[in-house]
């Protein structure tokens, strides 16, 4: 074989193994994003059924926009539903026996959470964190003369919540949907 046969071949396995090496890296990138946005997918829809099923469950009557503190220190109002929009937000749905409140919040070094609590026999048991969203407003309240006509749950989040979003490398998924608790009455 003649150098210049020797060298027109080092050239053309070198062409060979940078394309396998090029489709390695873009496999394996394309496989991460897909396996990060599944994993953000699983968490906004575990957190939406969570959060439905505790609305769905409603018992009784009424609504009322309280602070969580007020409304903590003394869950029996006489109403199905208590909410505050503003800091602290939360919701919380009367089931037969129990609350089950939603909270969204925010500790000074991270990011947003969104904390599930239940009360249950006098007593309000441990937090335990079921979402980490990137807005805070979670949910909305369509009323009309003071009657519940739906509740609204808006969760988005990204995969890294506490850095910026970007479409590329940080992008935000949402989920939402609506809907009236039927055990409640007005």
């Amino acid at each position: 074989m003649t150098l210049t046969e020797l060298l027109v071949a080092s050239i053309l396995v070198g062409v060979v193994i940078l394309g396998a090496v090029s489709s390695d890296y873009a496999i394996r990138t394309w496989q991460k994003r897909i396996e990060q946005r599944t994993m953000v997918q699983m968490d906004l829809a575990r957190a939406m059924e969570q959060i439905v099923n505790g609305g769905r469950q409603t018992t009784g009557n009424g609504i009322l926009n309280i602070n969580m503190f007020t409304f903590v220190n003394n869950p029996d109002q006489g109403v199905s539903i208590s909410y505050s929009t503003t800091q602290p937000i939360y919701i919380a749905f009367k089931h037969d026996l129990n609350w089950v409140l939603f909270h969204c919040g925010q500790d000074s070094e991270g990011p947003p959470y969104i904390n599930r609590y239940i009360y249950m026999n006098g007593v309000w048991g441990p937090a335990s964190t079921i979402f980490t969203p990137s807005v805070m407003d979670f949910f909305s309240l369509t009323l009309d003369s003071g009657k519940l006509q739906s509740i609204n749950i808006n969760l988005a989040t990204r995969p890294n919540p506490e850095a910026d979003k970007n479409d590329l490398t940080n992008p935000e998924y949402t989920l939402s949907t609506s809907f009236l608790p039927p055990g409640l009455s007005q």
